[in-house]
């Protein structure tokens, strides 16, 4: 159980490090907020984890149950990275870059745990993954999807392994916050927004080409 649980930790942790929708929230709400919002968000955006994967196991088996949302899940996810990459972007436009805030989390609209849930679950990504990762898994005889132990180990390695790398990239950004002027702060920001726009668009193409 130790292996599988280190061997699930290890995809996780490697699989979070690409730019995605869940370490670029960290980066964002760590530069725009504080470290506090974004271990906050990354815990929230790791969540999701659980049920990804584990809807990833039962798809091993029954692969043809989720063919019929497919369609709908893509453009629905397309639809909030696009959203969240335009908010964005335009926000800064005419927003006042402060590079320490202070405020305490029940004063914002959203808190950033639930924010973090929020992105966590509206990401395919997580699911093709934890998909072709479960199979490997499978077919190496590491992982038994149809022994109950085996389950609640993978998924919760695939959750740990992720928020170890989001809470990584809420020190890290911390530490070139330290650096940084609010006019390097804003151009952050827009390189967010925009790479938002691209992964919402990438959604799209993905399965357009894929079908």
């Amino acid at each position: 159980m130790t292996s599988l649980f280190s061997l699930t930790f290890i995809a996780s942790f490697l699989g979070t490090v690409p730019p995605s929708p869940s370490n670029l929230a960290v980066m964002h709400t760590v530069l725009n907020r504080n470290t506090r919002a974004g271990l906050w968000l990354a815990l929230g955006a790791s969540l999701p984890e659980l049920p990804h994967c584990f809807l990833a196991l039962m798809a091993i088996r029954f692969i043809s149950t989720f063919r019929s949302i497919e369609f709908a899940f893509h453009i629905l996810t397309a639809f909030i990275l696009c959203a969240m990459g335009v908010y964005i972007f335009f926000a800064q436009l005419n927003k006042k870059i402060e590079i320490d805030d202070n405020r305490s989390l029940g004063q914002y609209k959203l808190h950033p745990f639930w924010k973090g849930v929020l992105i966590g679950i509206f990401n395919p990504m997580i699911f093709a993954f934890w998909l072709v990762t479960a199979g490997i898994a499978v077919n190496s005889k590491w992982l038994n999807v149809h022994d109950v132990s085996h389950q609640m180990c993978f998924v919760a390695g695939a959750a740990a392994g992720a928020f170890a790398l989001l809470a990584l990239v809420a020190f890290f950004t911390r530490q070139i916050k330290k650096k940084l002027t609010p006019d390097m702060v804003r151009y952050f920001n827009y390189g967010i927004g925009i790479t938002f726009l691209l992964l919402g668009l990438l959604q799209v193409l993905k399965f357009y080409f894929y079908r």
